[in-house]
């Protein structure tokens, strides 16, 4: 859903990307494999999100 379209935007979050502390490529690889069922990550990725939000709020 939308959410999981958002999830798998991260990689190329320019506050994600832009901060260093993140490979684009893994997380990348955390959404595919997480809507593609290979492994649970919703955790992983719903704090992603919000540290997105967060970021993008702040600076």
């Amino acid at each position: 859903g939308a959410l999981g379209d958002e999830a798998a935007a991260l990689a190329s979050s320019r506050v994600l990307v832009g901060s260093g502390w993140f490979d684009p490529g893994v997380i990348a690889r955390l959404a595919a494999d997480h809507r593609a069922g290979k492994a649970e990550h919703g955790r992983t990725l719903w704090q992603l999100v919000m540290l997105d939000r967060a970021m993008a709020r702040l600076f």
